[in-house]
């Protein structure tokens, strides 16, 4: 079920990125992200354009559950 969350949440801002024309240029893609790493900068990309335009930030988090707290794969 959580498998199912995370890929719906991934297709959705896949799918929100597009329609608004940006691109993420950092990481690239297949990049290896370290578990262990506590900050993660991930860097946006954007055409310039006639029309105006306001900047929104958004931040992510997510948690690494192990096994026994009953959301990984093999619980």
């Amino acid at each position: 079920m959580h498998l199912l969350k995370s890929v719906a949440i991934t297709v959705f801002l896949a799918t929100s990125a597009l329609a608004q024309s940006i691109v993420v240029d950092a990481p690239r893609p297949g990049t290896n992200i370290p578990l262990t790493s506590t900050n993660l900068t991930v860097q946006i990309e954007r055409p310039d354009t006639l029309s105006a335009s306001k900047e929104l930030s958004v931040a992510i988090g997510y948690k690494i559950c192990d096994v026994e707290e009953g959301y990984g794969p093999g619980a």
